[in-house]
């Protein structure tokens, strides 16, 4: 059980620190440069501007947790997802403020394309995990016997 819980965990960590570096620290500063003021705050724009964070960040996040779990893999990658789904929804309630919309973002017809692209890109991210920790499984098996 703690097991799956830092499997998830190191997941949503991952997704979230890939999320950051490459909204805020790559390509924010390359939107402002190259696309007009305008065009970034439309919602068609906004969508596509997040799908690419969206696929790299869930697809490593989903990796990083289909690999540190010890069954389940595809599940606890898939579990990455929904708790990122979940906190979102759950700190908008926190700074709730009386003129603000709680929920924002469930509200958008965007975010069913978002949370598509996340779970089939945190699925592939989760079985490429599971795929490194067979292989290294196998590896550590074959130096053991090697020895023994």
């Amino acid at each position: 059980m703690f097991r799956s819980v830092t499997a998830v965990l190191l997941g949503v960590i991952v997704t979230l620190v890939i999320e950051t570096l490459i909204v805020g620290g790559i390509l924010g500063p390359l939107f402002q440069a190259f696309l007009p003021p305008n065009t970034v705050n439309s919602p068609v724009w906004a969508v596509v501007i997040l799908v690419v964070p969206v696929v790299f960040s869930f697809y490593f996040g989903g990796m990083a947790a289909g690999y540190r779990a010890a069954s389940r893999h595809e599940l606890h990658g898939l579990i990455v997802v929904l708790a990122l789904f979940l906190v979102s929804p759950a700190l908008n309630l926190l700074a709730l403020n009386s003129q603000n919309d709680p929920f924002p973002q469930i509200r958008a017809a965007q975010t069913i394309l978002i949370l598509v692209v996340a779970t089939i890109s945190a699925f592939i991210g989760a079985r490429r995990g599971k795929g490194f920790y067979e292989y290294n499984q196998a590896h550590i098996r074959r130096q053991r016997a090697r020895k023994g």
